[in-house]
């Protein structure tokens, strides 16, 4: 069954990060008070807090289907440009190619881009501001993401002038897109789709990973496996080479564009935590749900019982075991559920109904008291 559900969820992240990527419309009409004008052009502001950590963004709508990205140029970005694995277009702007980073490989934009130097200049003082990390276009809207960290004193608010340059700024990179999609023929730039199916796979597979780990820890907590460390091994050894599968196949696919070492890094972090979190998880489900093995029965003695709290996880209810599975040892403590908890008493013994897994790593079916 979690098999099952766990292929199905992918699925699910996996398409609803594809829908963001190619058309995702971030609530645009909708009456939360995010909707505000400047000069008369409407756009949305969205402004957060967490702990010490200020963000807030400026959107303005434009034409869907368009990816775009630019942020300051980076050691990685150079890095990535010296070896050969991306390309990023030149606009013969030295101050602005050397500065900004831009990803993007639509010809169309590239050239409109390349032609309008006031625009080029405009984000160029955009980017005068410390706080702005990245413009970006993934749907349908052009989005400029700004972070800061604010102590005690209250953050400083952006004044009407600066809303309105950002946002005018915003608007006339929304137009150049505009103007490129009308002069692309192409539904589609090849590297744009396959970053694009790449970003949403790295996402469903930290997703994927988040929920195995909230389910690891919250929903099953009982120890199952005996042979934790082997398959905590074996899963990580199947998700460095799932891991370095990915990351090749985003260099063979995207080497020679502008998007390949971003979107190679988000694979690697991304990916990497989702497979790191989830890894053992998966593991454990295919050992167990394909096993065809016999039963076998193991007596152990109950040496101890002990309940602990975690802070966040509840109460944790364990056992404290002493018995051979033939030339194997059981491990001294396994967590139990609570009706095992209950039954369990000191001093007596309790039979483990052990499988060995169709992976080869054992686990405990059924638990019995006489």
């Amino acid at each position: 069954m979690w098999i099952f559900l766990g292929v199905v969820s992918f699925i699910v992240f996996f398409g609803y990060g594809l829908w963001r990527k190619l058309s995702w419309a971030i609530g645009w009409p909708d009456d939360k008070g995010y909707l505000r004008t400047a000069n008369n052009q409407r756009y949305k502001f969205k402004d957060t807090a967490q702990k010490n950590v200020r963000t807030f963004c400026f959107a303005v709508s434009c034409a869907q289907g368009i990816s775009l990205r630019i942020h300051r140029e980076s050691v990685w970005d150079r890095f990535a440009k010296r070896i050969g694995l991306s390309i990023e277009y030149q606009f013969n702007d030295p101050q602005f190619d050397d500065e900004l980073y831009v990803v993007s490989n639509a010809p169309a934009f590239q050239t409109e881009l390349g032609e309008t130097k006031a625009l080029r200049d405009v984000v160029r003082l955009l980017f005068l501001d410390k706080r702005l990390k990245r413009i970006e276009c993934h749907g349908q809207h052009v989005v400029a993401h700004y972070q800061e960290k604010v102590g005690s004193v209250a953050a400083k608010q952006l004044s009407s002038v600066e809303a309105q340059q950002i946002v005018g700024a915003l608007y006339g990179i929304a137009e150049s897109l505009e103007i490129a999609k009308s002069k692309n023929k192409s539904c589609w730039d090849i590297y744009q789709l396959r970053a694009t199916l790449l970003a949403a796979l790295s996402t469903a597979l930290l997703s994927l990973g988040m929920v195995e780990l909230f389910r690891n820890i919250y929903i099953e907590r009982a120890q199952i496996m005996l042979d934790v460390m082997g398959l905590m091994i074996f899963s990580a050894i199947c998700a460095a080479a799932v891991l370095f599968a990915l990351l090749t196949v985003t260099v063979f696919l995207l080497r020679g564009s502008s998007y390949a070492h971003v979107i190679l890094a988000e694979i690697f972090i991304s990916g990497g935590i989702g497979l790191i979190l989830g890894g053992y998880v998966i593991a454990r489900d295919i050992n167990i749900s394909f096993d065809k093995s016999m039963q076998r029965m193991v007596q152990a003695d109950i040496i101890g019982k002990r309940t602990w709290r975690g802070r966040k996880s509840g109460t944790h209810y364990e056992l404290n075991l002493y018995g051979w599975d033939g030339a194997n040892s059981l491990p001294n403590n396994i967590e139990v559920s609570y009706g095992v908890y209950q039954r369990a008493q000191q001093g007596k013994t309790v039979t483990l109904a052990i499988r060995d897994g169709w992976l080869g790593y054992r686990w405990v079916d059924k638990y019995y008291f006489y």
